[in-house]
């Protein structure tokens, strides 16, 4: 469970390559420097490689010790995951 000063970041609703920028260059300084939590709620459209970025980036997260948790899973968010085989992932827990 992220701290309770943890940093919070919407996902944008297409999770794209366009838009995995954006969530790189917040998550990238965001996992440095504690634990981080990204709501994914509003996700409409999810990619794999937008998928396997937030797996790595938890796995970075955990290797500095701080917890990168995603929330809020929208239907296509979990619907994405789930056929990557991906869904136990970001829905059985949140830690690394």
């Amino acid at each position: 469970m992220p701290r309770p000063d943890h940093a919070t970041f919407t996902l944008p609703a297409c999770l794209d390559l366009d838009a995995i920028d954006t969530v790189r260059d917040w998550l990238l300084p965001a996992i440095e420097a504690g634990d981080a939590v990204l709501d994914a709620g509003e996700v409409d459209r999810a990619y794999t490689n937008s998928l396997v970025m937030l797996l790595a980036a938890r796995a970075d997260a955990a290797r500095r010790g701080h917890f990168l948790q995603i929330v809020n899973p929208s239907p296509a968010f979990a619907d994405a995951a789930g056929h990557l085989g991906l869904g136990a992932h970001f829905t059985e827990h949140s830690g690394s």
